[in-house]
């Protein structure tokens, strides 16, 4: 290759480099954009205070309101829990009442068939007095047994359901 050949080709490739690095590099006083993205949440019964100011300005008065109807929405919920609760407590009561009653009705029962036994045994009728004895004795054992271990599987239920809720609370953020 002759020394013009090489300095045509050397010519040529300068000629593409700048070419090049002009549209790879802007311009000294270009304006350069940059785009942020910014997120926030907000969780609350109000808007968040920006958004808040922003509704007082377009529509005046709307953050009172606004905060007037969530506060009577707060009032509204407490009034449905104390609800619930008193509820609760005069179902809890009705329950103790009607386990009196049946302790009474069955003491009552006990005691008939107990005094329908001594009468038996007092005239003469020795094994029938003794059945009659028994069978109101071994109801009441099996009612109390039987009662006994429903209570027992009810607070088993209500330990495991409290013990998921709280690993299910632990879990959470």
């Amino acid at each position: 290759m002759s020394g013009v050949g090489r300095r045509e080709k050397r010519r040529r490739k300068l000629q593409h480099d700048s070419a090049v690095m002009a549209r790879e590099t802007p311009p000294p006083h270009s304006i350069t954009e940059r785009a942020v993205l910014q997120t926030w949440k907000w969780q609350a019964p109000l808007p968040a205070p920006p958004d808040l100011q922003a509704y007082d300005q377009i529509l005046p008065g709307a953050a009172e309101r606004l905060l007037a109807l969530v506060e009577r929405q707060n009032a509204m919920a407490m009034a449905q829990m104390e609800h619930r609760h008193q509820v609760d407590r005069d179902l809890v009561k009705s329950r103790v009442v009607l386990a009196r009653r049946g302790q009474l009705c069955a003491l009552t029962i006990a005691m008939t068939g107990m005094g329908v036994a001594g009468m038996a045994i007092y005239l003469g009728q020795g094994l029938a007095g003794l059945a009659s004895m028994l069978v109101p004795l071994a109801t009441l054992v099996s009612f109390f047994f039987g009662d006994r271990k429903k209570q027992g599987e009810e607070l088993e239920a209500k330990r495991r359901d409290l013990e998921r809720a709280a690993e299910m609370l632990a879990k959470q953020p």
